[in-house]
């Protein structure tokens, strides 16, 4: 049920037939930024591609969906901006010439991120350099140049229980309190809608990849997930294989939460770019179903007793 190379089917012909042409027309280079962590004040680098237009130009678009983009432990963001996938440009420059808005970015420790915390990885300190990057793209939102309340996040290996778990974090932020009815308060939170995971390890420290899945695809929350694995990888010790029964069971059969056991040995972001796999396919085909397609218009995120 769980194991398949068939790529996940979602008018996918559609979607891949757009991010091969896009890139050819827009090989714009993003904007390198720099933010300060919410957790303290460490500097974090990233890139940032806008999405782009059928003509391949740069564009802001209130309706873009958003994507984040994590690299491995052994990484550094330069895997999503430099590296060829098996449809040609760099994954980043595929997605923003498909319409998303892309940040990739250099966890702390590694990459133009590594000067003060070397490579140890610091989990509760990532939440707040992820917190850091969502308000970077608040401020994109409220500009009316992406949707931040269709946002994805991609993430690999040692960093993808980071990413889990800041989407838990997500979801719990609490309402501003600007309005006498909760369901008419303006939210904080609740804007990640899809998480893939490479290789996810099963934690990092004491925060653990399963505890937020659990959260995440909960029916009160119903977070797309699409975890990809090679069957084969020996540093995965059947990790995948648990958090796919967790997500998605005989009795729980939700369209939205995939995972995709390949036969191989690659590991974490080496899974892309490899010719014999449908890795990019089954990446982009879901992020295309699950932000690009999702019912959820703009709308101003400020508190309403700022506006």
């Amino acid at each position: 049920m769980f194991s398949s190379t068939a790529a996940i089917a979602f008018g996918l012909l559609t979607t891949l037939a757009t991010l091969a042409v896009q890139p050819a027309a827009a090989q714009t280079a993003g904007t390198t930024f720099t933010v300060q962590s919410a957790a303290d004040g460490e500097d974090i680098a990233a890139t940032y591609y806008p999405p782009k237009s059928d003509a391949g130009a740069s564009v802001g678009d209130p309706n873009a969906p958003v994507v984040i983009l994590i690299h491995g432990e052994n990484d550094n963001r330069l895997v999503w901006e430099k590296k060829n996938t098996n449809l040609g440009a760099p994954a980043a420059e595929l997605l923003s010439g498909a319409g998303f808005a892309v940040v990739a970015v250099d966890m702390r420790g590694y990459g133009e991120s590594e000067a003060a915390g070397g490579r140890r990885v610091n989990p509760q300190a990532m939440i707040g350099d992820l917190e850091a990057i969502k308000q970077f793209l608040m401020d994109k939102h409220q500009a009316k140049e992406l949707n931040i309340n269709k946002l994805g996040i991609v993430a690999a290996g040692e960093l993808a229980p980071i990413a889990a778990n800041f989407a838990e974090y997500d979801w719990k932020k609490p309402d501003y309190d600007d309005a006498l009815s909760p369901a008419e308060r303006t939210p904080r939170g609740r804007d990640v809608q899809a998480v893939v995971l490479l290789s996810p390890a099963a934690a990092v420290g004491r925060m653990r990849t399963n505890t937020a899945l659990r959260f995440l695809t909960d029916e009160r929350v119903g977070v797309g997930v699409l975890i990809i694995n090679g069957k084969d990888d020996p540093r995965d010790r059947g990790t995948a294989a648990d958090l796919g029964k967790l997500i998605r069971s005989e009795e729980d059969p939700q369209d939205n939460r995939y995972l995709r056991e390949y036969p191989t040995a690659f590991h974490a972001t080496d899974l892309i770019g490899q010719r014999d796999l449908p890795t990019e396919r089954e990446m982009f085909g879901f992020l295309s179903k699950y932000l690009k397609d999702l019912d959820k218009p703009w709308a101003d995120r400020r508190s309403k007793l700022e506006r």
